[in-house]
Formats: C-alpha cells, sequence, structure tokens
C-alpha cells in the first residue's frame, strides 16, 4: 500500500498490496502533516508517519471484502510484531518517501 500525499489531498494506493506500506510525499506538498492531518489520514512522527487503520479501511475500494479484510488483518498482525503499530494499534507507523 502506498498512501500519497500532495498538496491538497491525500490518496490510497495499491490497497490489496499488503507486503508494503509507505508514504509517498509528492514534491508540490510543502506541509505533509498539514495534509494528512486536514483528510483524517495521520500524523507526522518524526521521521515517519502514523497512519490510522481506520482511514485505510475508509480508503480502500475493496475493503469489504472478506479476501481484503483478511490480507489487512495479516498485514496489521506483521506490522505488530515489528513494532509498527501505535501502543493502541489504531495507527500504522510508515517510512516516507519523498517525490521530485
Amino acid at each position: 500500500m502506498i498512501v500519497r500525499v500532495t498538496a491538497e489531498a491525500t490518496s490510497l494506493e495499491l490497497a490489496d498490496e499488503f507486503t508494503e506500506f509507505k508514504v509517498v510525499v509528492d514534491a508540490d506538498c510543502a506541509d505533509p502533516a498539514a495534509t494528512l492531518k486536514a483528510n483524517g489520514a495521520g500524523l507526522l512522527d518524526g521521521d515517519s508517519a502514523i497512519i490510522f487503520s481506520r482511514w485505510v479501511e475508509a480508503n480502500a475500494a475493496d475493503s469489504g471484502s472478506a479476501a481484503w479484510q483478511s490480507g489487512f488483518s495479516r498485514m496489521l498482525a506483521y506490522a505488530g510484531t515489528k513494532g509498527w503499530l501505535t501502543e493502541d494499534d489504531a495507527g500504522i507507523k510508515a517510512h516516507i518517501e519523498r517525490r521530485p
């Protein structure tokens, strides 16, 4: 999954790709923290982002399917073993890539 952040919006790409999770910030986005917050997607935490799992579910087209839910649950379980979930499991820690 890729969470794309532009100056105006936050979107979810490759929502059924459960082996990758990152935030990509486009060059036109001067304040990704404000964009994430304005879209209810998450927040910045140092050099990482925390994306709310409820936002991911709300923005994944196939989130209502059993197959998607199963894949997402497996992804969250794996993230938990790596320490990539917030203490309350409501947020997923993600690497940030900035695109020129």
